[in-house]
């Protein structure tokens, strides 16, 4: 019987660790089916940010489209009606691994309900020309898709909003 209570407690000490272990860093990846929900729809909804120059949110409506480049790039081209100088398109790179999107680290990716799933990530950069680090968080759906970025400056402890996206599909 020692025996066999030595083999248990082996399996529970090793076995299983290393399976939670593996599900969750497994559940810390994105890949290219985190996006499906996103492509081959017409994106609407807006674009609130934080200016600088008064210290007041603004919002501007914002259209977008999400396509499949390669296994492992996603491109988002968002136009800014009225604002056309605004436009662009960008090329988000999932990692090989899938631990990282656009050169942000994926801290949290969690299935919410109604076929959504929210990722949190995280970088550190710059922000309004000072060393901060960014904290974004990201919902994707068949009927959603946001994005919200705080900033906290490098030194202090207060993190606040930069800017977000909430958008819907056109056909909604």
């Amino acid at each position: 019987i020692n025996a066999i209570t030595d083999k248990i407690a082996i399996f529970t000490a090793t076995i299983i660790p290393t399976f939670f272990t593996l599900c969750l860093c497994a559940q810390n990846t994105v890949s290219l089916e985190t996006f499906n929900p996103l492509f081959g729809k017409q994106w609407t909804g807006t674009l609130t940010y934080l200016d600088y120059s008064n210290n007041e949110e603004f919002s501007i409506p914002v259209n977008m489209t999400v396509e499949p480049k390669t296994d492992r790039k996603v491109i988002f081209s968002i136009v800014y009606p009225g604002e056309e100088s605004a436009n662009n398109t960008t090329q988000v790179v999932i990692s090989k691994d899938g631990t990282e999107f656009n050169g942000q680290k994926v801290q949290a990716i969690e299935a919410i309900g109604n076929g959504n799933t929210e990722i949190v990530t995280t970088e550190r950069g710059k922000d309004n020309g000072k060393p901060a680090e960014m904290t974004y968080t990201y919902v994707i759906g068949p009927k959603i898709y946001s994005s919200e970025k705080f900033v906290r400056y490098v030194g202090t402890d207060h993190a606040f909003f930069r800017n977000g996206y909430a958008m819907q599909p056109v056909d909604h």
